[in-house]
């Protein structure tokens, strides 16, 4: 399923990128450009003694953080045992108050995130979870930080759920039962979620996708795929399509919206990339004979979909360019997660990597598509080089590439005014995604819940 190269949209020359690196803007109102304040606005010598590996500050972290290591389970059944609602008030309190702290203090003092132009919250975010990149990361620390979204998005408790086990389908997942009672045979929207197939889980993301449910007036399933190391990305994808085929029987294509954000961006393409494969390619994860129809649409989240990047192909991508903007992918991150890689794409070097990228694989086909990313993010070469190659195979695309924000970004709705719009842009665009989500959001434009 291999794109041939000469159908490939053209990556930016090596001079525009080494420009890109030293420099990035975005446009204002008035046509100028905004500039980026950088490791926000910290002095760049403190900052390469912070952040570089090999300085005498990086060492004594090491250090401090291997010696801290048989601490971290004791931490993570220590927060495990504190009840969700109340780690939710005590995160919105605290939060409340360095909002409030930042709102009072000078702009020159407060206002250190990428831009002047940012929310309150937004320099407050920035301020809270820069120095996360000075903590060397394990898979536990990155799991611990990505479990963290089951407090920040308690689900309600007036949701009613259900988990699927089909062991015999390899089918994993939670259905959340959360649209209005007056919508009969309500629409789904199937989510994937996020952390780089490392780290986050199905249940942690229930009241996230219960916020955007409701909001549709439609229920939602959550697919719980494998992650690595336990298993490989290839197994990531399998459960993907076996959760969409099982949707499939229960479903009208024309019902079902499939969304995912980062590597669960990832999964949501290549599931539908798959659909639309040769037999000899979609037989090998799905259960059935094709052809597999297309949803509805899918809506992806800053998609992590290129596996290829290191110091030798690609250098200057921004998955190694933006680290030092990014607040969710940072040094530490990328450390952690690179070299792994290639074992999770099945130990095949740089190749197997490639076959395992969504971004080579053919997109000619695919449902109408929503791409919500930041120009500052790791992911904004390719996902601005899979909306070109999207229209360039005709597919209908609706692109939102929003400046000085950072992976992932709509998934902080509740925190800032800019995660909040995009979340709403987002959730604009399934509710036309046909006849069975337009009339489920009427239901709850209606006031029927």
């Amino acid at each position: 399923v291999a794109l041939p190269s000469s159908h490939r949209p053209p990556r930016p020359p090596a001079a525009t990128m080494a420009a890109a690196a030293s420099r990035e803007s975005a446009p204002d109102e008035a046509g100028g450009a905004l500039e980026v304040r950088r490791s926000l606005g910290l002095p760049p010598w403190l900052v390469a003694q912070l952040v570089r590996p090999g300085t005498p500050f990086r060492r004594f972290i090491e250090v401090v953080s291997a010696l801290a290591l048989p601490l971290d389970p004791l931490l993570a059944r220590l927060l495990a045992a504190v009840p969700v609602k109340l780690k939710h008030l005590a995160i919105k309190f605290l939060f409340s108050a360095v909002v409030g702290l930042h709102k009072l203090l000078p702009h020159f003092i407060a206002r250190r995130g990428l831009s002047p132009s940012l929310s309150a919250e937004a320099h407050a975010l920035s301020g809270l979870m820069w120095a996360a990149r000075l903590v060397p990361m394990t898979l536990g620390r990155l799991r611990l930080g990505l479990s963290s979204v089951a407090f920040l998005y308690p689900a309600s408790a007036a949701l009613r759920d259900e988990v699927v086990e089909l062991p015999e389908r390899g089918v994993r997942g939670i259905y959340l039962h959360a649209a209005p009672a007056a919508v009969e045979d309500p629409p789904v929207i199937v989510y994937f979620f996020g952390g780089a197939f490392f780290g986050g889980c199905a249940s942690d993301s229930r009241g996230l996708i219960e916020r955007y449910a409701r909001s549709v007036g439609c229920d939602a399933f959550l697919v719980d795929y494998r992650r690595c190391p336990e298993s490989l990305i290839e197994d990531s994808y399998r459960d993907g399509c076996r959760a969409y085929e099982w949707l499939l029987e229960r479903k009208k294509p024309e019902q079902l919206v499939l969304m995912g954000s980062s590597s669960g961006g990832a999964v949501a393409l290549w599931v539908l990339q798959l659909a639309v494969a040769p037999e000899a390619e979609r037989s090998k994860y799905f259960l059935g004979p094709g052809p597999i129809p297309q949803p509805a649409g899918q809506a992806l989240i800053g998609p992590f979909l290129n596996y290829t990047i290191s110091e030798t192909i690609d250098p200057g991508n921004s998955v190694r360019r933006h680290q030092e903007l990014d607040l969710v992918v940072t040094e530490r991150v990328y450390e952690f997660v690179q070299p792994k890689l290639d074992v999770a794409c099945g130990s095949q070097g740089d190749e197997g990597k490639r076959k395992m990228s969504p971004l080579f694989q053919d997109v000619k086909g695919l449902c109408p598509t929503f791409l919500s990313f930041s120009s500052h993010e790791v992911c904004t070469d390719d996902n601005r080089a899979l909306a070109e190659k999207l229209k360039f195979a005709g597919v209908d695309v609706e692109v939102s590439d929003q400046p000085f924000l950072w992976h992932a970004f709509p998934l902080f709705a509740g925190y800032c005014p800019e995660g909040e719009e995009e979340m709403q842009r987002i959730m604009s665009w399934v509710k036309r995604r046909g006849p069975a989500f337009s009339a489920a959001a009427a239901s709850v434009a209606n006031g029927f819940c």
